[in-house]
């Protein structure tokens, strides 16, 4: 009978501990949870790696920005809509944002400008 009983515990006992395998493996924390977290962990890596891109980007900017007068002078012409004696501004919609309207400046030919000759005068008059 004490060896029925120890095979029948050994059994159980084995039995268990198969289980228990298997449930840690196919269980909620098991081989599948472990992929979708690999899955994650590399899906935030690349994430990274952008983000990481674009301030590298936004550094050169900055730096151009603060070094750069034509840098500067573009980014102020951009902000405040400025444009150059003899430049002329389209506006084309649904640009940059879609809030305003991206502005194109064309250079124009200059406008020739009429000079006047200054009127004669008889020697000898001031203007008061």
């Amino acid at each position: 009978m004490k060896q029925v009983l120890q095979k029948s515990g050994g059994i159980a006992l084995g039995l268990v501990l198969c289980l228990y395998g298997l449930m840690a493996l196919r269980g909620p924390n098991g081989m599948a949870a472990l992929a979708e977290k690999r899955r994650q962990v590399q899906a935030l890596q690349e994430q990274n790696a952008t983000l990481a891109a674009e301030n590298a980007e936004k550094r050169k900017r900055i730096e151009l920005l603060k070094n750069d007068p034509g840098t500067q002078e573009l980014e102020i012409r951009d902000r405040l809509k400025l444009v150059k004696p003899g430049e002329t501004q389209f506006l084309i919609p649904g640009g940059k944002s879609d809030t305003s309207a991206t502005p194109t400046t064309v250079p124009q030919a200059p406008v020739p400008q009429a000079v006047q000759a200054p009127a004669s005068k008889p020697a000898g008059q001031t203007q008061p």
